[in-house]
């Protein structure tokens, strides 16, 4: 089985045997690995840790050493002394096809309190060496450790990338596209004359994903002295052999808004567009720089040996990366999600991922195709079925500016717009195809519902809810989640949301009020929903009821069950309608601002605007709405409701039982066109 990059005499990479001390000198090392003691639950070592001990930075101990490393991993201290290491799992199923191998010759520990795993990132490996060396272990190339340099090792990186480039299964999906005058960047950086320059075709180029933090741009800000992470990119662009590296703090006019505005709405080409994205997943701020490249790494994990042991600290790169500055901000969701390729630059390691293959520093180069220290989903391509959690996953990040907040992700909805089947948005709410996914393919088989037209696919967008307050800044409306500050979600079923059937009618209205079909708008001439942000204001003719307001704070009431009539505790936000001339059907409510919600008088007025109705798990009907307001010159949402037949309830027994069926609970409803602002 050969291997690419450091492979062989990886022995010598490894520091010498350490002494250990009296506590990890009573370990049954040998029974810990071998799975004598394979209880995942059974605590492997207890000791105590002395503040003096944490204070070290090079135990002798070898296990020691490696505990001392998870430690300060940790971010936070312990809320005792007493640490407990257990095996752990956690690992075994990245490497699931060979976990009877892994198990055999190979044990993860890993920091417990009580059952709970008190941090997981870092971990301990103890591998036998002697094993992994044979060459009929299967997964002796897998789990080999490697000793991180401080600085980072360019010759290995640059033999990533070739490997990627040399890959037939790759050249789809992980080379840039074809360019034309609508995907390349306006400006590059020249990375030998330090110059903003003209960007041409023809200029391969790599992109920088990093977190601009408090610090403001000033216009006569200088190439000659950038913030560390922009020079220390420029570095790594040329030590790679590339000369043009695009950054949005040089490449976009940041005082010029229409073409700021025209560099941000080809986001999608620019990332997508680079022959890799380095991210800058360290730091708070551009002038943290990449760990590595101009400053030695601080954190790397260590490796030991003892006897025929090699005892190592591992890291979960997942959860290094989702717990970094980076992870958390709004612009990086569509940066990451956008790069056919990508380098992490982190403080333990740098990580490599493509849109087939996945490398670290701390492993040996295997020449599989693919290693399975995968990162989280991102190896998928975009694609509409996806694109709640794209949504989701972008509302529960920070931004600094409220205006820019459809900006940072009108990336992925370019990306999404020319695909086959194309994605459009009205101010971020997805219009979604008739189609998903190419027939006969697995999302195809999986999501193909109804006939879709374009208002279906709307109504299917506008499903979303959220728990937070409205946006302040004028120019969302109140339709779309983006006028909403609130993590954002969709019902749990996405499968049968996206099988959703309405027979609503849907205009647009533009500036000037005049009014347009949505089939006409989705439809025509592809410049006209591309304007997207010329309709703020929609037109929905559906069928509609009235409610009333109440919050409880415990209820007992009755509904019609799997079993007939069954009794249920419940409380919270709930609105109310009269059936049977006074017998109140109370139902639950997702209320946007449940603040505000218990401050509202009980009993005011709602509307409620049906956008659907698709089947449940159980195969019942759920009919989809939206908790409407009137205000002046329309409706504004204010909550979002799901509900069947069997979540209606009404609060005596008597009521149920009096001829009374899950049917007529349902609310009465009318035809009427709502103007939504």
């Amino acid at each position: 089985m050969g291997t690419d990059g450091p492979s062989s005499g990886w022995e010598s990479n490894l520091p010498a045997d350490g002494v250990l001390c009296t506590k990890c000198a009573s370990l049954d090392i040998a029974a810990i690995v071998l799975g004598t003691l394979a209880n995942t639950g059974k605590s492997i070592l207890t000791r105590h840790v002395s503040k003096e001990q944490l204070l070290l930075t090079g135990l002798p101990c070898p296990i020691c050493d490696v505990i001392l490393w998870m430690y300060q991993g940790c971010g936070s201290p312990f809320p005792r002394e007493i640490l407990e290491l257990k095996k752990t799992v956690r690992f075994h199923i990245l490497w699931r096809r060979m976990y009877g191998y892994w198990t055999a010759h190979v044990q993860i520990l890993g920091f417990y309190e009580g059952y709970v795993i008190r941090n997981p990132t870092t971990y301990m490996m103890i591998l036998d060496t002697e094993s992994l060396q044979s060459r009929h272990n299967p997964i002796s190339e897998y789990v080999r450790p490697y000793k991180v340099p401080g600085l980072v090792d360019y010759d290995r990186i640059r033999k990533w990338l070739t490997l990627c480039d040399d890959l037939p299964t790759h050249s789809h999906h992980c080379r840039p596209p074809a360019k034309d005058k609508r995907n390349w960047p306006t400006r590059l950086i020249d990375c030998e004359t330090l110059e903003v320059v003209a960007a041409l075709p023809s200029y391969p180029y790599f992109a920088l994903s990093y977190v601009w933090g408090q610090q403001q741009q000033h216009p006569s800000e200088s190439l000659q002295d950038p913030p560390a992470t922009i020079r220390d990119a420029i570095a790594v662009t040329t030590r790679l052999g590339y000369r043009y590296l695009w950054v949005d703090r040089y490449c976009i006019d940041q005082v010029h808004s229409p073409e700021k505005q025209a560099e941000i709405n080809r986001m999608d080409r620019i990332y997508n567009g680079a022959s890799l994205t380095i991210i800058a997943a360290a730091g708070s701020d551009p002038n943290y720089g990449l760990p590595g490249v101009s400053k030695p790494r601080q954190h790397i994990p260590p490796i030991r040996t003892i006897s025929k042991w090699t005892v190592a600290g591992v890291l979960d790169i997942r959860e290094v990366i989702a717990k970094s500055v980076w992870k958390t901000r709004a612009w990086t969701c569509q940066e990451e999600l956008l790069s056919r390729r990508t380098l992490f630059f982190t403080d333990h390691m740098v990580y490599f991922r493509c849109r087939g293959n996945t490398r670290q520093e701390s492993y040996i180069d295997t020449s599989e195709d693919i290693q399975p220290q995968t990162y989280g989903d991102s190896l998928a391509r975009l694609c509409p079925e996806e694109t709640f959690n794209y949504i989701s996953d972008y509302s529960k990040r920070k931004l600094t500016y409220d205006s820019d907040y459809l900006n940072g992700i009108l990336g992925i909805f370019g990306h999404l717009a020319e695909l086959e089947y194309p994605l459009f948005h009205l101010f971020g709410v997805p219009i979604f195809p008739r189609l998903i996914g190419k027939p006969g393919s697995s999302a195809d088989v999986r999501y193909k519902s109804v006939e879709k037209n374009s208002a279906v696919g709307l109504m299917i967008g506008l499903s979303w809810r959220t728990v937070g307050r409205r946006r302040r800044e004028p120019k969302f409306p109140s339709w779309s989640w983006a006028g909403w500050i609130g993590s954002v979600q969709w019902h749990l079923d996405l499968c049968g949301l996206l099988r959703m059937s309405s027979n609503n009618n849907v205009w647009v209205e533009d500036t000037l009020g005049n009014l347009l079909a949505l089939r006409e708008l989705y439809e025509g001439p592809e410049y006209l929903i591309r304007n997207w942000d010329l309709y703020k204001v929609i037109h929905i003719e559906s069928m509609v009821f009235e409610v009333t307001n109440h919050c409880l704070s415990s209820l007992n009431g009755y509904h019609f069950g799997k079993f007939g009539i069954e009794c249920k505790s419940f409380y919270g936000q709930f609105v109310t309608w009269k059936v049977k001339g006074d017998i109140s059907v109370y139902a639950s409510v997702w209320a946007f601002e449940r603040e505000g919600w218990e401050t509202i008088t009980q009993g005011t007025r709602f509307k409620v605007l049906i956008i659907g109705k698709h089947r449940g798990p159980s195969n019942s009907h759920i009919m989809v709405g939206k908790l409407l307001r009137e205000i002046e010159g329309g409706y504004e949402v204010a909550g979002h409701m799901d509900f069947g037949m069997g979540e209606l309830y009404v609060r005596s027994r008597q009521d149920i039982q009096e001829g009374l069926t899950a049917t007529m609970l349902l609310p009465i409803m009318s035809l009427e066109r709502v103007r939504l602002l």
